[in-house]
């Protein structure tokens, strides 16, 4: 089950106004957690991140129709289930929410295996950030005396980091939101040169450990300190029984939004693991003006 259809997702999305809904359909046709948001006098919009395959097409077809959506967006994570999908009406588009290209370490190898397939820069790296003076602290918010002021050490960089380089960065109610809502499946780690100069924020699902949000100051990535950081992450998720280590979206040609991540790429490659890719997005209209919309705005 990939990271988004998990419980504890589910209860983030909740957190954020979103409903969590687990979608069930005939035989052989899997549950999917189904994510559904109203839109004030037009009627709903419906998510669903990476289900499992196959969907349940009639139940999603029912559910659509009883909350008047004006569409539902489906990102597959099996190939196999797009035949299915344009034959029930959705059409490939050009706006994927989640990452479409990501990279994977094997973490059932020992430690050494695993270090063994890093960039010769990536281990210079690690070890000028050691002798540049970074440690790295582990933290676990949700049994941190104060997890909100944990949380905003890292998101201030974050935030920072955002600005500098001109993405978007959620509210620091939703990072609060996710580390609520997953608990203990939830690791953040923190570089130090004396203050927080880089941190990561984890999340634990199944086996496998998510490298879902990071950041670096710029001091902290002049004292290479984002290097300590991955480095303990895989030394964490180990730690932690998990197998895999899913370092998340990277650079795919296939879709333009994903451009901003080109720079974050080759950083993350330094660290061997497996490119996956992934299907694209596939959407169901079922307002006409509102499928005229996006075609105009592509």
């Amino acid at each position: 089950m990939d990271l988004h259809q998990a419980p504890d997702w589910g209860k983030f999305m909740e957190k954020i106004g979103w409903r969590s809904l687990l979608v069930t359909g005939g035989p052989g046709e899997a549950p999917s957690r189904v994510y559904l948001k109203k839109i004030p006098l037009l009627g709903s919009i419906i998510k669903i991140p990476r289900p499992t395959s196959p969907l349940p097409y009639s139940a999603l077809e029912k559910l659509a129709r009883a909350e008047r959506a004006l569409f539902v967006k489906v990102e597959p994570l099996d190939e196999r289930e797009i035949t299915t999908l344009t034959k029930n009406g959705y059409d490939e588009d050009h706006w994927p929410l989640t990452p479409t290209c990501v990279i994977k370490i094997d973490l059932r190898a020992s430690l050494p295996e695993i270090q063994k397939n890093f960039h010769e820069d990536a281990r210079y790296s690690l070890r000028k950030a050691e002798r540049n003076g970074i440690t790295v602290e582990v933290i676990q918010p949700s049994t941190a005396v104060d997890p909100k002021k944990v949380l905003e050490s890292f998101y201030k960089i974050f935030k920072k980091t955002g600005e500098k380089k001109g993405f978007w960065v959620p509210p620091f109610k939703e990072l609060l939101a996710k580390s609520k809502s997953f608990g203990e499946n939830a690791d953040l780690l923190l570089g130090r040169f004396g203050e927080p100069v880089s941190g990561a924020f984890l999340l634990f699902h199944g086996k496998v450990a998510y490298y879902n949000v990071a950041a670096s100051t710029e001091l902290g990535r002049k004292l290479l300190a984002q290097y300590l950081v991955m480095g303990e992450i895989i030394k964490r998720a180990k730690d932690r029984g998990c197998e895999t280590l899913n370092l998340e979206g990277i650079y795919d040609p296939r879709f333009a939004v994903s451009r901003r991540w080109k720079n974050l790429t080759v950083f993350k490659k330094k660290f061997g693991g497996e490119v996956i890719s992934l299907p694209g997005s596939y959407t169901k209209y079922y307002n006409p003006l509102v499928k005229l919309l996006f075609k105009l705005n592509r």
